[in-house]
């Protein structure tokens, strides 16, 4: 059976039964023309300089500008899939007022905390799916989805769900891994994105199409693969996944092989400036080079 966040099993025949329907959900979406890519200005490739994945420099990139945009009232926010609930420092950060609901299958260790802070923005957390969770109707200026619909088993009920708790006018802004990520993260989620799949899915729902755009290309893919998804995810639970253990991935060889460079590649020093100069590098070329991509990123709003 799946676990609580949508993975998968993880025997043999899980694994290439998972393989077989991405390669389906490629064929797919074959012959599609690429949305626009996302282009970062300088401040935004910051977060590279720290360490940052380039597809978490993108996502952020796509939230900040939308929040940017947003008028100074009040507004009511739905946080799907918000994980730690960390989010709602990012929307403190950029001055949002109002109330703040994040909702996740897993409690949160750090809810409390971010609940507890006294600020402008109220927070407050509820453990449930968003299939079934309860949510006001057409209540949510703004619902936020991070990386958290490949993890939902019925992503349609889900989206017609989002679709209900948002006001008429409301905005959504959703963030999914692209097609080919699972050479990035391995066997995670119940599904990968296609711009056209992607498109039908909120389009179907009900909702209006603003913007969609791919969240990197095929030179900053090729880097989080290599300087990340081998590492962490690509080499044991892709490669040589079925070559070590039925049981699932050996984690014991997986921590050998990533910690070592995922922890210095977090400090300062030669290892974080040259991947940070790689980083920047990827994602100024990125525009050139269309696909594989590792995300999208999809603006909606309720009619």
């Amino acid at each position: 059976m799946p676990a609580v966040n949508g993975d998968l099993p993880l025997d043999r025949a899980g694994r290439r039964a998972y393989l077989a329907f991405i390669r389906a959900q490629i064929a797919e979406g074959r012959g599609e023309p690429p949305p626009p890519p996302m282009r970062l200005t300088a401040e935004e490739e910051a977060p590279l300089g720290r360490g940052a994945s380039p597809l978490r420099t993108y996502n952020d990139a796509s939230l900040s500008r939308l929040l940017d945009g947003l008028p100074g009232t009040p507004l009511s926010i739905l946080d799907v899939g918000c994980g730690r609930g960390h989010y709602v420092e990012f929307f403190r950060r950029h001055g949002l007022s109002g109330r703040y609901l994040g909702i996740d299958v897993v409690p949160g260790a750090d809810w409390e905390r971010y609940a507890a802070a006294p600020s402008p923005l109220e927070a407050s957390y509820r453990c449930g799916p968003i299939e079934t969770v309860p949510l006001p109707e057409a209540a949510f200026d703004l619902v936020l989805s991070s990386s958290a619909l490949e993890h939902v088993e019925d992503d349609r009920q889900a989206v017609r769900r989002i679709f209900a708790a948002t006001r008429p006018g409301g905005l959504g802004l959703h963030l999914v891994p692209g097609l080919r990520s699972h050479l990035l993260f391995g066997y995670h989620g119940y599904r990968r994105y296609g711009a056209g799949g992607l498109t039908a899915l909120f389009r179907d729902a009900g909702f209006e199409i603003l913007a969609l755009h791919r969240q990197g290309g095929g030179v900053s893919f090729l880097l989080h693969m290599l300087a990340i998804g081998i590492l962490e995810s690509g080499l044991t639970r892709g490669v040589l996944h079925d070559r070590l253990r039925d049981g699932g991935p050996d984690d014991r060889l997986r921590g050998l092989a990533c910690r070592p460079w995922l922890t210095g590649l977090r400090r300062p020093g030669p290892l974080l400036a040259i991947y940070a100069a790689l980083a920047r590098a990827a994602v100024r070329l990125d525009p050139l080079v269309p696909g594989p991509t590792s995300g999208y990123a999809i603006l909606v709003r309720r009619p």
